[in-house]
């Protein structure tokens, strides 16, 4: 069964991204944000715009953290998301392979357990390959971000989905 932080019908699914077919079912790479081009932040609409050459399509788990900050309108409010920590597999991104890149995916839980990341830390259970969903690349003055609309498990193994 695949896990998934996001309310995406099969049709969105298929139309979108590269399709992977694994034991019968079609696991579709990540997907990027649509991209325009702003004349005051060129660099970071470039990096946008090419973010998919730069880290590919499919992710290996590496940790995960749920984060609580207070809304910096409301400080009643706390926004809470999830950062993934995840490795670049795919053989054809400009980065690295293994680098290591953090995503933050806004308004959803963790989609695993912390048993589930110890085990593949003591390499109990084989590596988890990610797609994200709406990949966008925002610098800030203090650094810089990677954030999706969502996540996903699939089921192809961390060799096929470097070859993507």
């Amino acid at each position: 069964m695949q896990k998934q932080a996001t309310n995406r019908n099969l049709a969105e699914e298929l139309s979108v991204g590269k399709k992977v077919l694994n034991q019968g079912k079609i696991n579709v790479g990540s997907t990027y944000a649509e991209v325009h081009v702003n004349k005051s932040s060129l660099i970071q609409s470039y990096m946008n715009k090419h973010l998919k050459d730069i880290i590919g399509d499919f992710f290996a788990l590496d940790n995960q953290e749920r984060q609580e900050k207070p809304d910096f309108t409301d400080k009643n409010k706390i926004n809470k998301s999830t950062i993934y920590y995840v490795k670049i597999i795919s053989k054809k991104a400009e980065m690295p392979f293994g680098s290591t890149i953090e995503v933050k995916v806004k308004d959803t839980e963790p989609l695993f357990t912390k048993q589930e990341i110890e085990s593949i830390t003591l390499g109990l259970r084989k590596p988890i390959v990610l797609t994200f969903d709406n990949l966008a690349y925002y610098h800030f003055s203090s650094g810089e971000t990677i954030i999706a609309g969502g996540v996903h498990e699939v089921k192809i193994g961390v060799k096929e989905a470097s070859e993507q």
